[in-house]
């Protein structure tokens, strides 16, 4: 029977032999006496003592014996091996490291459990392939956040999800001296030391290194790189660690040869323009420092956040999908739970086998339960669940995935083809008398499908209604039998026409995304009104949102020779309440900073005159030498599908994919030594200054825009329209002035000696000092002079 100890190494508990203990004590006592004389003596002997600890810890075994302790010494080296070394420098031979048997085989895939920063997975590829596993840290966060390759990132992190399910964790796998480790060096550092910690990586000159990064802040992903090896890498403190930044393991030789070459390193003296290149970086990195120590006491705070979010949304899609089921199997009331508008609920129900709808319920419920699991880790800082209970979680996961498009495929194909079957139909009037549109006194059923009903006028004295019948099949000739199938009630009377509520659909006939879409033309000229129960039921016109109606259906309306929707008795609207007339020019202007600072830009010389928007833009337009066009973005992409062409002397500038969702519109200027014509559309904003007296000239502003526009001229047209806002500075000789559509000119700042001004559709126009003015302004609408 053998005696053994309890001795505490680097912060572990070990048991340990006492014949072992002695031969550790010594070894140890050995190398206190030998670096004694060095000053860092203690960080010295902590470094090795947590070495030994992390060897001792890394075999696993009960009781530390002799031969263990044979092995750690023979692999580390001992001080009469290396002064033995010393003597014979000419005869140097590498000894042969003598490594205990790892019970770990490194050709297998393990997850790392001892350096897991979440679930071991980069660890232990890193360990695996034998490289530093920040590199493998850095390249996830880029790829997961979609900084590069944008759509790789939710797969990478489904990846990553499976790999910690499907992986075995390891708590054994030891340290690989041979595997350099990349850590900041405080040493050299400037703002954070990663430009020297990497220069010291790649053994290349740190200024070398500055300056590749000092380049690369031109390029947004350069600063990103910094800071995420900011965030990643630890300093290299310790002995071991600076020893692991330069590729050398944990020996007695490596560790004398580092403390000797600090001790009898001369600290280069910096240069006076060293000092002042570096002095706005060392206050960059002053303000990070705090802000990181500012920002470090929160960090287990946005953890738990996180978890919590995370629970939140798992908690909320498992309730969802275990209500659904429910209601699917008659255990809950749909009407109850879920609101789906329109949708015959049980029709489209019925459409889901019981097994399908079982399918559907796994593929969703899983992943909840993974967001629930995954939140709580996160919350907890514990895992849950073994391998096997993940396993059997992803099996069922799958099938669920598998039946629901099995089940799917099945269910789309009975809506492959579409069909519109039309209807018209005639009604007489009654002359003299006010036609009401309305509908049935009976109740409502919100669950079943309303049409889709329009208003026009038309030059024939009868009531024309188009029937639209549509639904989907699986055929041609299915879905042409649902579309007709559809029946829909429109009863005339004296002086009403009665739509009804809802369509009707046989009861044996599954749901086909079936609709009807009704377009009622009213004489142009005949008086009609809507009564109060179909405004509520029924979509309302839109026009008729333009009138200070009344919403129980005693206005009247009419549809004008221009077909344009009129109430005749409805009463007066304030333009200053229906328009935005709170948005002031300084507000406009701040649309038009920053431009300089954009990173891509595209110059075009062209040949023009003119000038047409015909997509949204930011333009800028004054005068030069030259017709010239500029781009500006934050996006490359953005300039490059920004189409400007040539036509009949006018530029035109559009977009060449007019639906892609672009991220900001593109910022343009453009100089032209003269201009006449000038058209802004689709909520574009233009400046236009710098112009001296031109001949003539031609301004139209719609859809939307904003203009602001200084400008003097002999003659012109100026016509603002679609809820459109102009500001407009300068001398006109004569000038016609047409405003509609809820839009508003400001011209107070202006003068004119001839105007003929028209405002309409509620529409404001305010003008400075005019000579002789002819006015129009129609009802709702508003025209100002300095004079009123």
């Amino acid at each position: 029977m053998k005696k053994t100890l309890q001795i505490n190494i680097g912060g572990f508990f070990f048991t340990i032999e006492e014949e072992a203990y002695q031969q550790l004590n010594q070894y140890l006592s050995s190398l206190k006496n030998y670096f004694s004389t060095y000053e860092s003596c203690e960080e010295i002997i902590q470094d090795i003592e947590a070495r030994i600890a992390e060897k001792f810890y890394a075999e696993s075994s009960d009781i530390i014996e002799k031969e263990d302790v044979q092995a750690l010494i023979a692999s580390m080296g001992s001080v009469s091996d290396f002064e033995a070394l010393k003597e014979e420098e000419d005869l140097q031979t590498p000894k042969p490291e003598i490594k205990p048997e790892n019970t770990v085989t490194r050709e297998k895939w393990f997850r790392d459990g001892k350096r897991k920063a979440l679930g071991g997975v980069l660890a232990g590829l890193a360990y695996r392939y034998k490289f530093d596993v920040i590199w493998a840290r850095m390249i996830f966060i880029v790829f997961a956040l979609g900084l590069i390759g944008e759509g790789v990132g939710p797969g990478l992190i489904i990846t990553y999800l499976a790999l910690w399910i499907f992986l075995p964790v390891s708590n054994e796998l030891e340290d690989q001296p041979s595997v350099r480790k990349f850590y900041r060096d405080p040493e050299g550092k400037v703002i954070a030391g990663v430009a020297s910690g990497l220069a010291k990586y790649f053994q290349m000159d740190v200024k070398i290194m500055r300056i590749i990064f000092l380049g690369s802040l031109f390029l947004v992903f350069g600063l990103i790189l910094y800071f995420l090896l900011w965030i990643l890498a630890p300093y290299a403190h310790s002995v071991t660690q600076k020893l692991q930044l330069e590729g050398q393991a944990l020996t007695i030789e490596n560790i004398e040869k580092s403390v000797k070459s600090k001790e009898t390193e001369t600290p280069k003296r910096e240069s006076t323009l060293s000092k002042i290149l570096l002095f706005p970086f060392r206050i960059i990195g002053l303000f990070f420092s705090f802000l990181g120590r500012l920002v470090k006491p929160f960090a287990l705070i946005l953890k738990i956040m996180a978890g919590i979010f995370l629970m939140f949304i798992g908690i909320s899609a498992a309730f969802s999908i275990i209500v659904a089921l429910s209601v699917f199997f008659g255990i809950l009331s749909a009407s109850e739970w879920i609101q789906f508008g329109d949708l015959e609920v049980q029709k489209l129900l019925a459409e889901i086998h019981p097994l399908g709808a079982v399918f559907i319920f796994f593929a969703v419920f899983i992943p909840a339960i993974a967001l629930i699991f995954a939140g709580a880790m996160l919350t907890v800082g514990k895992n849950f669940g073994n391998r096997n209970f993940w396993l059997t979680l992803l099996l069922i996961w799958f099938t669920g995935m598998v039946g629901s498009i099995s089940f799917g495929t099945k269910i789309s194909l009975n809506y492959a083809h579409r069909t519109v079957e039309v209807e018209e139909v005639t009604y007489d009037l009654e002359p003299n008398k006010i036609l009401l549109i309305d509908v049935p006194n009976n109740d409502v059923n919100n669950t079943q499908s309303k049409p889709y009903i329009t208003f026009s006028g038309t030059n024939f004295d009868k009531v024309y209604v188009t029937r639209k019948a549509i639904a989907n099949g699986p055929s041609k000739e299915q879905a042409r039998i649902f579309a007709q199938s559809i029946k829909y009630g429109i009863t005339k009377s004296d002086t009403a026409l009665v739509f009804d509520h809802y369509l009707d659909i046989p009861e044996n006939h599954p749901y086909r995304n079936q609709e009807l879409r009704i377009e009622v033309e009213i004489p142009k000229g005949k008086p009609f009104k809507f009564s109060k129960r179909f405004l509520e039921i029924q979509n309302r016109p839109r026009a008729i949102n333009d009138f200070n109606y009344d919403s129980n259906g005693e206005s009247i309306f009419m549809y004008n020779d221009n077909n344009e929707l009129t109430c005749l008795n409805c009463p007066e609207i304030d333009p200053y309440t229906a328009i935005d007339t709170e948005k002031n020019l300084r507000e406009f202007n701040e649309e038009f900073t920053g431009w300089e600072n954009m990173r891509f830009k595209d110059t075009l010389n062209l040949n023009f005159e003119n000038l047409k928007l015909s997509d949204k833009f930011k333009v800028v337009l004054t005068k030069g030498e030259k017709s010239q066009v500029i781009l500006y973005s934050n996006y490359k992409s953005s300039i490059e599908n920004t189409q400007a062409k040539t036509k009949d002397r006018t530029l035109i500038l559009s977009y060449l994919d007019p639906f892609t969702d672009m991220e900001e519109s593109v910022w343009v200027w453009i100089t032209v030594p003269m201009t006449q014509d000038i058209q802004i559309n689709n909520g574009s904003a233009f400046k236009m200054y710098g112009f001296d007296t031109l001949p003539n000239v031609n301004i139209q502003i719609s859809g939307k825009s904003r203009a602001a526009i200084q400008v003097d001229a002999k003659s012109a047209n100026i016509a603002v329209e679609d809820k459109s806002d102009l500001t407009l500075r300068g001398h006109m000789d004569r000038v016609t002035i047409n405003v509609k559509a809820k839009s508003i000119l400001r011209a107070e700042e202006s003068t004119m000696d001839d105007a003929s001004i028209t405002a309409s559709e509620v529409s404001i126009v305010e003008l400075g000092r005019v000579k002789n003015k002819r006015i129009k302004a129609h009802k709702d609408s508003l025209v100002k002079t300095v004079e009123q």
